[in-house]
């Protein structure tokens, strides 16, 4: 398995597709920072502007899915590997983990330009460490939302072996759920409740979660990373590939 984690890494950092990704979200980083600094923001209201972003990455996911998995299910190299006798269980656990790698360099890299860009740009009230001590428990909590959706993206790479219909699939049951449950609300309240527990719906609430609530979103979001994780592989064993 390390040597497809290996190969997976050595193909996608030699493209450059990841570095127009990681360039275009660096570059928006400098840029919420530039428009705030506008506002003479001092760099404690920069960072917790972070938390006001922070269900926006869920829909970019899918891109670190593409370039592991979704390509080569395309061009049906993914059939090759598993003909040179490595098990599926290997195979899909392998670009698990090849997409979890490259997402979250991606996400150090662009959390680390907004704070060099927010340190550069604004000023400090003296609060820096107790406001970023504050924002960890939030990232943490994000973090293992991007996991879920990071699982969900890549089982659906393996699913669906046509690059168009695996992005609206993704986006589908990212957001529709929450749109569906919004909609049944009117015909019941109770529906508001299946709502609030949607991957989308939990990372959006983040932000206005109280410290100490933040563990029921972390369940929920676990819930969701073993249901997408072993659903995805129970489905991917009983998947004929092309």
């Amino acid at each position: 398995m390390f040597n497809l984690i290996k190969a997976d890494l050595y193909k996608s950092f030699h493209r450059a597709y990841l570095y127009v990704i990681i360039i275009c979200l660096a570059g928006l980083a400098v840029l919420v920072n530039v428009i705030a600094a506008q506002s003479d923001c001092s760099v404690e209201i920069g960072l917790k502007l972070i938390l006001n972003l922070l269900v926006y990455p869920l829909f970019l996911i899918c891109l670190f899915s593409d370039m592991t998995t979704a390509e080569e299910n395309k061009e049906h190299s993914l059939k090759n590997t598993i003909a040179a006798g490595i098990s599926r269980t290997k195979v899909y656990f392998a670009k698990q983990i090849s997409t979890l790698i490259i997402g979250l360099i991606t996400g150090i890299i662009t959390i680390g330009v907004y704070m060099a860009s927010d340190f550069l740009l604004m000023r400090s009230d003296g609060s820096f460490s107790q406001t970023f001590s504050d924002l960890m428990p939030y990232l943490g909590t994000a973090f293992l939302c991007y996991i879920a959706a990071c699982f969900l993206s890549t089982a659906l790479a393996f699913i669906v072996q046509k690059n168009a219909l695996f992005s609206i699939s993704y986006f589908g049951i990212l957001v529709f759920p929450a749109l569906l449950f919004r909609l049944l609300n009117y015909a019941n309240p109770i529906f508001l409740e299946f709502e609030k527990l949607t991957l989308f719906m939990q990372t959006n609430s983040i932000a206005t979660t109280a410290p100490e609530q933040l563990i029921n979103i972390v369940w929920v979001a676990a819930i969701h990373l073993v249901v997408f994780c072993f659903g995805g592989l129970l489905i991917f064993h009983r998947q004929e590939i092309n």
